[in-house]
């Protein structure tokens, strides 16, 4: 039952995050990269829509996460995959929390408290997962 819900959680937190960067990238436009010298401007342009295409794609794992996670919590057999995800993608999330914390010191508001909560959820929803997958798999 637990398990169930920490993948419903991961994958609120998937939808939410794809969520934000649609309207980010609706209201703001592609984020653009830094110029770096020798670049033309098209390029610049296409490095940050393949910057852009690959942060959705990391979407892809947690994805599979909470998906394999309801399927193993509702009787599926388990593999190890899934739990070898949740630990990488739980390392991810303590490096954006460390990235988090930093940028805090630097401008304590809103967006920054924002961007605190966000992997302090994610690593608090992975850790989770881990312990009630390896209670199923046991």
């Amino acid at each position: 039952k637990e398990l169930k819900s920490f993948s419903i959680l991961i994958l609120a937190l998937v939808a939410l995050s794809l969520i934000r960067a649609i309207v980010n990238v609706c209201l703001n436009g592609i984020p653009q990269i830094s110029a770096t010298e020798g670049l033309t401007k098209e390029m610049i342009q296409v490095a940050s829509i393949i910057a852009l295409v690959i942060s959705f794609l990391l979407l892809l794992p947690q994805i599979y996460v909470g998906v394999k996670g309801i399927k193993i919590a509702n009787g599926a057999p388990s593999g190890k995959a899934h739990i070898v995800w949740a630990i990488i993608l739980a390392v991810f999330a303590v490096f954006a929390l460390i990235s988090a914390i930093s940028a805090l010191t630097k401008a304590f508001n809103f967006d920054s408290i924002m961007n605190l909560i966000d992997p302090a959820v994610d690593v608090a929803a992975y850790v989770f997962y881990y312990i009630y997958a390896r209670r199923v798999a046991r």
